[in-house]
């Protein structure tokens, strides 16, 4: 003999069952594709998806990241003065590459389109790796190449 009812209750736990492991396949696929939206976005992020021309595909040389060698020598360099270069609001100069002041007769670099003024050490060494001021983003033209 069965109980009045008990067959309804089987079906609530067939069905609960059922509905757990859709949500649990549901969340597994949307894991799975969050990590491959994740590896997409860090492979076009570095660059390694770019297209390239297939008689570059062979070179062992790296691609150059910064600006030319010949760019970054042509930018002004200065021995600082304190006196005379003052920011706007009269507190001293400081370098955003490494965050410290600018001293006087630091030999700094100025960077002719937004003139933003850095240690010649530190700014040479970020647009090595960079094409852009990293205050502004401004891309330094050369100066004196021809």
């Amino acid at each position: 003999m069965t109980i009045k009812g008990f067959g309804m209750g089987r079906k609530i736990v067939v069905a609960t069952i059922c509905s757990l492991f859709v949500v649990f396949a549901l969340i597994v696929i949307q894991f799975y594709y969050f990590k491959y939206l994740l590896r997409r976005h860090r492979a076009m992020l570095y660059g390694l998806r770019t297209q390239v021309a297939p008689n570059v595909v062979n070179s062992t040389e790296p691609p150059k990241l910064g600006l030319d060698p010949l760019v970054i020598a042509s930018l002004p360099k200065f021995a600082f003065k304190l006196s005379t270069q003052l920011d706007h609001l009269g507190e001293p100069v400081e370098c955003s590459v490494c965050l410290t002041t600018i001293v006087e007769d630091a030999v700094v670099r100025l960077l002719p389109d937004c003139n933003h003024m850095f240690h010649v050490e530190c700014i040479d060494m970020w647009l090595w790796s960079h094409t852009t001021c990293p205050i502004c983003r401004t891309v330094p033209e050369p100066t004196g190449l021809a």
